[in-house]
């Protein structure tokens, strides 16, 4: 009973310790296995969010100018680096709106610009076009885009409609792309809408009335994924399909799935889908192991444990049979023994040669010759290990430091130390040193005498990837405390723990004054935090304060990245734009977040400076059309609630062609800017004085009760334009012709209240000129 006890707890005990190694090993492989394709995920989706951003850029130009040339389209898209910063991009377009009706002007304008063969195409009728002007770069096959109506294609029409509705970025299903027609394969667009404006877009219906077109960028999806991915989860089949389904009609994209598929009845270790989010369109990733994985792994120990058990509680057994074995039996008994132990021996045998650590035997004396060795430690030093017999110990390993391995083995011998380890250093027969652990221990053996016992494992490919962890962080710091931008990271309650020297410099204070006393609330307007807090608490419908408006977004999901205002130390206001993620562990837990900030003053006068171009005269600095008609239409809508009206004033000055023809342009253009002088004293500060173009003027008065008052205002510009003034060392008298027409008596919009006030004009002048004239519905 108890030598079945013996056994069945020896075996219990090591299928225990088997399961459990198991387990380990499992578990390290799984998160390996997740580390990689979490890598592979998260560079694909940040490769698309920067597609994304590009677009968004090419937005905002739009955004800035009533028209965007194709020279001014070519200049922004070679200052965004498309060919290095944006791998895997086929192209960045413009797709314009346009009714059948403006087919026709459109394809003679742009014939007219230096294209003569532009068509708009495939040839038919629709209801709608969306032709693609522009694509840089404009060279190759690129060539052969221009002109397409990406609306007569139903896998493109269906984005850009959910585009166009919401007014987000969205990506197209599957398509080939018109450059790649001649050699088929997966392609992708991702749209985003231009709107002529960005006032009461709440409704289906008012985006689609004012769209204006689409920046977009087609792809080549096994060029993107190539791009993005890289070296990242090389010891897997990688597939890319569109949608939720997995099956080959959906696949576009795949990387070494002939190999997986040339295995036969290799089973993988892992094989997991993950669904990316993007443009409003769902992808799926599927992983699939290969043998390069499992190899990867470090040698399993589970059976080399599972072995040893055995094989001791087998020799436990038989040592306990042989004790409670019959006297009248010692014989046999004995010679079972014998032979227990020699199948033991066996077994331990089998163990040591197939274990993954390096084993060697050696003898008790000054020199620690090898009397034996396994596989393990002659592959580990590049020879064979029956070569290893007889050579001493210290001609195999290098010790390092003052205390020498000869040193250390005598302590060894003499009984001073039972068990001693040290690192040691190997030349490689191949070439190469490796770096090895020695664990030493002494044994007595009755009739062989006391022996060395050594285990040796192989450090190098550790204490490698430890020098290389330390050179990343060594460099990740580098890069920190020379990046030009400001880094701020911060603990979960968001207490600052670390902030670089360009952080500094942005703020004004030193480390010191905010790590492990501030957060980054410190370093904000408080308006711009109340207007953000109350944003998310209508959002999420719980109050969101402090720190958590900025972290918030970040816990679930991505990036949040927006324009803030930094308070500095010296309280002086600096614009920025601050991206801020969150910190992980390998579980995926939070442990903190991190914040980049750049300054974007610059950024915000050039800005400046574009809206003002876009919306001034450059001659006079006077609004030009642009601007009149936005401030047009505000007045006609504030006047629908008030009941008051809107007028015009347009004039043009007599004879001033002769002043061109006679004193040159450059008098002209002295002339037109005393003009918009004269006006803008003249006219009331709510008022607008604009020009349109030549010596064509107008000025527009909001909220008016009548025309008399209209009339009496342009009296009054007759009287100040006809006033001498000094040109070119002349006295000059210049008189203006005026027609005076207003909203909504005579249109509510601008171009039909403009044409009659020109009309009325008109009359001022065929009247003797120098005056001005109320329109009046008989006037032609």
């Amino acid at each position: 009973m108890t030598l079945l006890l013996t056994g069945v707890t020896g075996a219990t005990l090591s299928w225990m310790a088997w399961q459990a190694l198991r387990a380990q090993e499992r578990m390290q492989a799984q998160t390996r296995f997740d580390r990689s394709v979490g890598e592979a995920e998260r560079a694909l989706t940040e490769a698309m969010a920067d597609y994304e951003q590009l677009l968004w850029s090419g937005v905002a130009l739009f955004s800035a100018s009533s028209t965007v040339t194709r020279d001014e389209w070519r200049a922004f898209a070679r200052g965004m680096h498309l060919d290095t910063r944006f791998p895997g991009l086929k192209g960045f377009g413009f797709a314009q709106v346009l009714t059948p009706v403006e087919r026709a002007a459109h394809e003679a304008a742009i014939r007219a610009s230096g294209q003569p063969g532009y068509a708009i195409r495939p040839a038919g009728e629709r209801d709608v076009l969306t032709t693609i002007v522009y694509l840089e770069p404009d060279i190759g096959n690129n060539l052969d885009a221009i002109g397409y109506d990406m609306y007569s294609e139903t896998v493109r029409r269906a984005a850009m409609d959910r585009a166009a509705d919401t007014g987000r970025a969205a990506l197209s299903g599957a398509v080939t792309l018109v450059q790649d027609r001649a050699a088929p394969q997966p392609g992708a667009l991702m749209f985003v809408p231009v709107y002529r404006t960005s006032r009461g877009l709440h409704t289906v219906e008012a985006y689609r009335a004012a769209l204006r077109g689409f920046v977009y960028a087609p792809f080549r999806i096994s060029d993107l994924a190539h791009a993005a991915l890289d070296d990242r989860a090389v010891d897997m089949v990688l597939e890319l399909f569109d949608g939720v389904a997995t099956d080959e009609s959906a696949l576009l994209y795949e990387r070494r799935r002939a190999v997986l598929t040339n295995l036969g009845t290799y089973t993988p270790s892992f094989v997991e889908t993950r669904p990316i989010e993007v443009g409003m369109r769902r992808w799926t990733l599927r992983f699939t192991t290969l043998p390069a994985f499992d190899v990867a792994a470090p040698a399993s120990k589970a059976n080399l444990a599972a072995a040893a058990g055995l094989g001791l509680t087998v020799l436990l057994c038989s040592t306990l049979a042989a004790v409670f074995g019959l006297r009248s039996r010692a014989e046999n008994l004995a010679y079972r023994m014998s032979v227990a132990h020699r199948e033991s021996e066996a077994r331990m045998r089998s163990v040591i040669e197939a274990s993954a650590e390096g084993i060697l035997i050696c003898d008790a004396t000054p020199a620690s010759r090898v009397l034996g060795a396994n596989p393990a430690i002659g592959n580990m030093l590049g020879i064979e290990a029956s070569l290893l017999q007889g050579m001493p110990l210290t001609q195999l390993f290098s010790s390092h430091g003052d205390v020498t391995l000869k040193r250390q083995l005598s302590d060894i011998r003499h009984g001073d130390r039972r068990l001693l380890r040290c690192n040691v250093s190997a030349e490689h027969a191949h070439g190469g040193v490796r770096k090895i652990e020695l664990a030493i221990t002494a044994t007595e053996e009755e009739s062989e005498g006391p022996r060395l016992i050594i285990m040796a494992t192989d450090l190098t490919e550790l204490l490698d990837a430890q020098r290389a962890a330390s050179e990343s962080d060594l460099l990740n710091q580098a890069i920190l405390e020379h990046a030009p931008f400001c880094v701020i990271a911060t603990d979960t309650a968001g207490v600052i723990q670390s902030i670089n020297p360009a952080g500094e410099r942005l703020l004004g204070y030193t480390r010191h004054e905010l790590v492990g006393v501030a957060t980054p609330e410190l370093l904000h307007l408080d308006t711009e935090m109340h207007q953000r807090s109350a944003q998310l608490t209508a959002e999420k419908g719980v109050p969101v304060r402090g720190f958590e408006v900025f972290v918030l977004p970040v816990r679930e999901g991505g990036v949040d990245e927006r324009e803030w205002t930094y308070v500095r130390k010296d309280g002086v206001h600096v614009p920025v734009n601050l991206a801020v993620n969150a910190l992980r562990d390998a579980h995926g837990d939070i442990h903190g977040y991190i914040c980049f900030a750049y300054d974007i003053t610059e950024r915000r006068r050039t800005e400046a400076y574009v809206r003002r171009l876009a919306h001034h005269d450059t001659l006079t600095g006077l609004p030009n059309r642009l601007l009149l008609s936005e401030r047009f239409e505000r007045s006609v809508e504030r006047s629908k609630h008030t009941g008051l009206r809107t007028a015009l004033i347009m004039l043009d000055l007599d004879h001033f062609k002769d002043i061109n023809d006679t004193l040159g342009h450059h008098a002209g253009d002295s002339v037109l800017r005393v003009v918009a002088e004269r006006l803008l004293a003249t006219v009331r500060v709510t008022d607008t004085a604009a020009r349109l173009g030549g010596d064509e003027f107008v000025v527009l008065l909001e909220d008016v009760d009548n025309a008399e008052v209209a009339g009496e205002i342009s009296r009054k510009i007759v009287q100040a334009l006809s006033a001498p003034m000094e040109v070119a060392d002349l006295s000059l008298t210049v008189t203006p012709s005026i027609g005076i027409a207003l909203s909504p008596d005579h249109g509510l919009e601008l171009e039909d209240v403009l044409q009659r006030a020109d009309t009325a004009m008109y009359r001022t002048k065929q009247s003797g000129r120098n005056g001005f004239t109320l329109y009046e519905p008989g006037h032609a």
